[in-house]
C-alpha cells in the first residue's frame, strides 16, 4: 500500500508487490493518460519502476507457451496408481483412480514448470512433433 494525496485527504492505495507503483498504473494509461502524467499525480515512483512494472505486464500477456509432456502412468501392486513426466527429473505423483493420478500430475507438472521460469531455468522439452497416443499433460505458463 502507497499513501496518494489528493490535496485533501491522504489514502492508501494497492501497489504493485516490490514497486511503490500503485495498481491504478493501467486504468491511467487505459483512460488515455500518458505515463508522464500518471508519474506527476503519484508521488514517490519512479519512471524505471513504472517501466518495470509495464515491461512485466508485458511479458506476462506475451511470453506463454503451452508445454506438452509425456506422461509414464502405471497401476501399482497395492491398486493405486502412479504418474510421472520422464523429462522433469522428480516429477511425479500417484492418484487412487488413473484419473486421480493424471490430475494430480497435471498439477506437480504446472507447479514444477512455473517454479523453473521463476528461477529462470530452461524448460526441457520431449514434446515430439506427431500426435501422441499415451497419457501428456499439457501446460500453459
Amino acid at each position: 500500500m502507497a499513501d496518494q494525496n489528493d490535496g485533501t485527504a491522504t489514502q492508501m492505495v494497492p501497489v504493485f508487490p516490490g514497486t511503490h507503483v500503485p495498481v491504478t498504473l493501467f486504468d491511467h494509461l487505459e483512460n488515455g493518460g500518458s505515463l508522464e502524467g500518471f508519474l506527476k499525480i503519484s508521488p514517490g515512483v519512479t519512471r524505471e519502476d513504472a517501466i518495470a512494472v509495464l515491461e512485466r505486464a508485458k511479458e506476462a500477456l506475451l511470453v506463454r507457451k503451452t508445454y506438452i509432456f509425456r506422461v509414464e502412468i502405471e497401476q501399482e501392486e497395492d491398486g493405486r496408481w502412479s504418474a510421472e513426466v520422464p523429462t522433469l527429473s522428480g516429477c511425479a505423483t500417484w492418484g487412487y483412480t488413473r484419473e486421480e493420478a493424471l490430475r494430480s500430475i497435471r498439477e506437480a507438472t504446472e507447479l514444477y514448470i512455473e517454479s523453473l521460469l521463476a528461477h529462470g531455468e530452461r524448460v526441457p522439452t520431449d514434446a515430439p512433433k506427431e500426435i501422441i497416443e499415451e497419457p501428456a499433460v499439457a501446460v500453459t505458463v
